[in-house]
């Protein structure tokens, strides 16, 4: 298992440890749509705040869901691309440019922090 995994695995062990209660998530969310409705003098009663709740909750997911899938797809790539160029040149040199890169970088940030 790659060092990365390994941190992955550490991270969500703890988030899937905690527990979350639905019910007073969606009594949250029925009242923030309620106060909004109000604030655009839209009339909506607490069954209707209710019942739109899981649309919300949809939308909102899969608002997450496509950004994390482009979050993956570009680490995918850029991983990909890793072995290719690793395959082509040697890990050594891909390495030590990668190490040159970086070091690059990181000059470069702390004279824009000066």
């Amino acid at each position: 298992m790659s060092a990365t995994a390994k941190e992955l695995a550490v991270l969500t062990q703890g988030a899937a440890a905690k527990t979350i209660d639905t019910s007073i998530i969606g009594k949250a969310l029925a009242q923030l749509i309620s106060n909004i409705a109000s604030r655009l003098s839209i009339p909506l009663t607490e069954k209707v705040a209710a019942q739109l709740v899981p649309g919300i909750g949809a939308a909102a997911g899969a608002t997450i869901n496509v950004m994390f899938t482009g979050f993956y797809q570009e680490m995918a790539k850029g991983h990909f691309t890793v072995k290719r160029l690793e395959q082509k040149y040697g890990e050594e040199t891909v390495k030590c440019h990668f190490d040159q890169i970086r070091q690059a970088n990181l000059a470069a940030q702390s004279i824009n922090k000066e």
